[in-house]
């Protein structure tokens, strides 16, 4: 795989767990608690989608993000033969039967799908499991600070995950102040490559395949 296709993979995975993480609280934050860093245009749209909703922004929130995590789980339980049509239909026809009972907006289904959706670019199956606790972590902080409590978990992740050592090396070493990284780029990026003629020719001949 050329280095080119490569970053974007590991870019757009990254870009996926940031929105996995965060793009639920953020809509908490930015709906219930911080209204005023958004457009207005933004705001009115959210409040007329909400306009008949019983529930606080962050429960019908985590009903949502509760709701999806079961069909997903009942996706991995069911046979193969039927896990794709019977969790396909079952979030179709509960998404809009939730949506016309007035018990969810549009715009947080919307919201709910594009997590659910993220979770699964990770390649990790185990990773995708802990990103599916720390959501609801973030969420909670959304829902009680807004911004600030966003801010708030990100740093209490960033301090409990500089503790975890693999084999005596820290998990964040390819990405710290003293980073021990054999090549002269970051561990995000991998290995230095120089932009000359061959890479683009190889890069050439990589796309015509």
């Amino acid at each position: 795989m050329t280095p080119f296709i490569a970053v974007f993979l590991r870019t757009l995975r990254f870009m996926a767990l940031m929105l996995n993480l965060f793009l639920p609280g953020f809509y908490v934050a930015i709906t219930s608690v911080n209204i005023d860093i958004s457009r207005l245009e933004i705001s009115l749209a959210a409040a007329a989608g909400r306009e008949g909703v019983p529930y606080p922004v962050w429960i019908e929130s985590m009903l949502m993000l509760i709701l999806l995590d079961c069909i997903v789980e009942a996706g991995v339980r069911l046979p193969r033969s039927i896990s794709s049509t019977v969790t396909m239909v079952g979030g179709v026809v509960l998404g809009q039967a939730i949506i016309q009972a007035n018990i969810v907006s549009n715009l947080l289904v919307i919201v709910a799908a594009t997590t659910a959706l993220t979770n699964f670019i990770v390649v990790d199956y185990q990773m995708g499991l802990v990103q599916r606790i720390l959501k609801y972590f973030i969420l909670i902080g959304a829902g009680i600070l807004g911004v600030l409590g966003i801010v708030f978990c990100f740093a209490i992740l960033v301090i409990c995950i500089a503790r975890v050592e693999s084999f005596g090396i820290s998990y964040l070493t390819p990405i710290g102040p003293g980073a021990r990284v054999r090549s002269r780029s970051l561990g995000l990026l991998g290995k230095s490559h120089h932009f000359s003629l061959t890479n683009w020719i190889t890069f050439g001949k990589g796309m015509r395949k």
